[in-house]
């Protein structure tokens, strides 16, 4: 799934920069659109500008780092904050994400989350991908 770069401006005038895991733009401007900001550019990182794409080890694809962490929460934090229900949030990111590891980690959360715990408990579970902060 392509990752979108964005850069956005909210109502105080604050710019803003991130992105978002998405199947097409249209998404990702509707998420943003909803989250109140004003859309100032959009960009695809194309697959083949990544490490994996040009012959990273598979190794290093499953390993979970912080920008993994980062764009999992924000997405998370984007999606809660336009109204969306947590299990449906989560169950869209566990569909989107790529890297096995951090899908059943998200698979987790989701189980955990369906059983009535709070998502930080469930978070807490998972302190290779979670800090306790």
């Amino acid at each position: 799934m392509p990752l979108y770069q964005y850069r956005v401006r909210d109502s105080e005038g604050r710019e803003h920069r991130g992105s978002l895991e998405s199947p097409s733009e249209a998404d990702v401007i509707k998420v943003l659109k909803e989250s109140n900001y004003y859309i100032l550019d959009i960009k695809v990182e194309r697959p083949e500008d990544s490490a994996a794409a040009k012959g990273g080890l598979e190794f290093f694809q499953q390993k979970i780092t912080k920008s993994d962490v980062l764009i999992l929460t924000r997405q998370l934090a984007a999606m809660a904050a336009s109204g969306i229900p947590i299990m449906s949030i989560l169950k869209s990111i566990s569909e989107q994400v790529k890297k096995k590891r951090l899908k059943d980690i998200v698979l987790s959360l989701r189980s955990d989350v369906e059983e009535g715990q709070n998502l930080s408990e469930a978070m807490a579970k998972h302190p290779e991908a979670f800090s306790p902060f």
